[in-house]
């Protein structure tokens, strides 16, 4: 049989010390770098390096972002491992005009913000002042004074409350080319029908109808109405019961026989 090497102990003290050397410095190594870590997230936590220094704002229009900014609470001292991304989304929506708000905060200093606002559907007309129904059915602040779109309806005698929020997602019902093609809504109650509306069309026809139906007969009724309708031939459609037209003449003719 081969002998065995035979290494003698004070061969490998020196080795042994040498390990033991090695192992000392990667620990020593490991706990600096664990100490410099933490020293550099204290120094960020607690400088201007961890404040938000981008505030990206997009997708509203009749807000301001101004007026998005100071309701969000974020300013260029907030930090940005402090943003509580839910809690602004639930303050944004405060605001009457914004429907959803989708915070997201970015490292290492960005916060967007993306709006999703209730549109204008139509205004409500009180005492010669304008005042700008959402679809939320909510109304905004007068706008006296602007100029007033002309592909949103001007709302008379309607009632806040349960009564304008119907004629709102009536309208929001309506095709677009219909609804951008309404000039007035009044409130006419009639012996028939509480809810009853007339309607002043750009094209210069009137149309009488229900609150309750207003979308589905505009929508199915109107446009096949009025293309069967000779050249400047305007009138009366009443849609309350089946589609009844009437034209301007022959309704002014009977009016002035039911006078005399």
């Amino acid at each position: 049989m081969p002998e065995k090497k035979v290494i003698q102990l004070e061969d490998r003290i020196p080795k042994l010390k040498a390990q033991r050397k090695q192992k000392a410095n990667r620990r020593m190594i490991f706990y600096l770098t664990i100490l410099f870590i933490l020293i550099l997230a204290v120094v960020y936590f607690e400088s201007p390096l961890s404040n938000v220094h981008t505030l990206s704002i997009k997708g509203n229009d009749y807000v301001s972002k101004q007026q998005i900014a100071r309701q969000s609470g974020v300013t260029k001292h907030s930090k940005i491992w402090d943003i509580d991304e839910q809690k602004i989304e639930r303050s944004l929506k405060k605001l009457p005009m914004i429907k959803h708000a989708d915070v997201q905060s970015h490292f290492p200093g960005t916060v967007t913000i993306a709006i999703t606002e209730y549109t204008k559907v139509a205004y409500l007309q009180k005492d010669d002042r304008y005042y700008p129904v959402l679809s939320s059915g909510k109304i905004m602040n007068d706008v006296s004074g602007k100029a007033l779109p002309s592909s949103a309806p001007i709302i008379k005698g309607v009632e806040q409350g349960k009564p304008l929020k119907a004629v709102t997602k009536q309208i929001m019902a309506l095709n677009p080319a219909i609804k951008h093609g309404i000039s007035e809504i009044v409130s006419a109650p009639s012996k028939y029908y509480d809810d009853e509306l007339h309607l002043y069309m750009n094209d210069g026809n009137e149309v009488i109808v229900t609150t309750s139906r207003l979308a589905s007969k505009l929508n199915h009724f109107y446009p096949s109405v009025t293309s069967t309708l000779k050249d400047n031939e305007r009138g009366i459609l009443d849609l309350t019961v089946g589609q009844v037209f009437t034209p301007y003449e022959k309704s002014k003719k009977s009016s002035d026989k039911s006078s005399e």
